[in-house]
């Protein structure tokens, strides 16, 4: 297997992408990338405001161009944003340009995690109980989960700390020996 020059991290919000691309990058002596920090910069403006500015098929297809645009990079570890799968063939896009690999997260603990960040999120901040939160995060994850389970690797991201994650996806990519010592 030879080495990938990008991988991409995909998952639901609260899954981790952003914090493990970090991580992992920081371990690899790669560069780590969010998708949504490109959306923003690109946009000049947040994601809520490119939502409410111009709507959520103008926020997809920006998301896409964005993707696009890592094609070329190298060394370089990706954190997509929870949607970007299913939109636009992404999925089979981003299998095709480097490694995909779902952090796949239990519905208690995304739960758990956009309850406590949920005025940071603002698919979420709409919610006055746990129990909404909960149903909303259990059936957006079944829809999305159709897009998810198409990534080359699964890695069971529930209740594991950084340091593991990142050692499994090193571990699997076959990678490992690029990690700084």
């Amino acid at each position: 297997m030879s080495t990938p020059k990008r991988i991409y991290l995909i998952g639901f919000m609260a899954s981790g992408k952003s914090t493990i691309a970090a991580h992992l990058a920081k371990q690899l002596n790669w560069t780590a990338h969010d998708l949504d920090a490109m959306i923003v910069e690109k946009a000049g403006k947040s994601i809520p405001q490119i939502f409410a500015d111009e709507g959520e098929e103008f926020f997809r297809r920006l998301e896409r161009d964005c993707l696009h645009d890592t094609q070329e990079w190298s060394n370089s570890v990706i954190a997509t944003g929870g949607g970007t799968p299913c939109f636009w063939n992404n999925m089979v896009w981003i299998n095709n340009n480097g490694s995909s690999v779902y952090l796949q997260t239990t519905v208690n603990t995304l739960s758990k995690r956009l309850w406590k960040a949920k005025y940071s999120r603002p698919l979420v901040s709409k919610f006055t109980n746990k129990i909404d939160l909960h149903t909303f995060v259990s059936q957006k994850l079944t829809a999305r989960n159709i897009f998810y389970t198409k990534a080359q690797h699964i890695i069971d991201a529930n209740n594991k700390n950084v340091a593991v994650i990142c050692n499994t996806i090193a571990t699997i990519l076959q990678i490992q020996h690029l990690c700084k010592k």
